[in-house]
């Protein structure tokens, strides 16, 4: 499952509950259920899941 398709399965799930789509994809993440192809940044599974959950959902496109 490609990871913004994971965090809007999560939302559909979870509704407005930000803090626990977030915990859950980072939960996800780290049992290897979606992949980064990198991590430049070495940023940790719950910030990189809060910046996605940004882009996603809060960004104006």
């Amino acid at each position: 499952m490609k990871q913004v398709d994971k965090m809007r399965h999560l939302k559909a799930i979870y509704g407005a509950d930000e803090d626990r789509i977030i915990a859950e994809y980072a939960a996800a993440e780290l049992a290897g259920e979606v992949k980064r192809e990198s991590n430049t940044y070495e940023m940790s599974a719950n910030e990189y899941a809060k910046r996605l959950y940004y882009n996603t959902f809060k960004r104006k496109r």
